[in-house]
C-alpha cells in the first residue's frame, strides 16, 4: 500500500518503509530494472513494487516534478526518465 504522510516530507511511499514511489520509478523507468530486481534491492515484495508502479500512473505528473526537484533537471536518471513514455 502507498501513503502519504509527514514521513520522507511528504512523498508517496510504500506503507512501513521509508522508500518513496519516485525511487522506485526512477529504476523501473530510467534504470532499467525488472520489478523483481527493485524489489530485491530495496527488500520489499514485488507485490509493493508494483502497487507503487500503479499509483505513479495515476499521479504520472505529480512525481514526475518530485523526481525533477528531488534529483534535478540535468541528473542522468532524470534524462532517462524524460525520454521514457510507459
Amino acid at each position: 500500500s502507498i501513503v502519504c504522510d509527514d514521513l520522507m516530507s511528504g512523498s508517496a511511499r510504500v506503507e512501513d518503509t521509508r522508500i518513496r514511489v519516485m525511487d522506485v520509478v526512477e529504476k523501473y523507468e530510467a534504470l532499467g530494472y525488472r520489478p523483481e530486481q527493485i524489489a530485491e534491492e530495496f527488500n520489499i515484495d514485488v507485490s509493493e513494487v508494483y502497487d507503487a508502479l500503479s499509483y505513479y500512473e495515476k499521479n504520472r505528473e505529480e512525481i514526475r516534478e518530485e523526481i525533477r526537484v528531488h534529483r534535478g533537471k540535468g541528473s542522468e536518471a532524470d534524462s532517462n526518465l524524460d525520454a521514457v513514455e510507459v
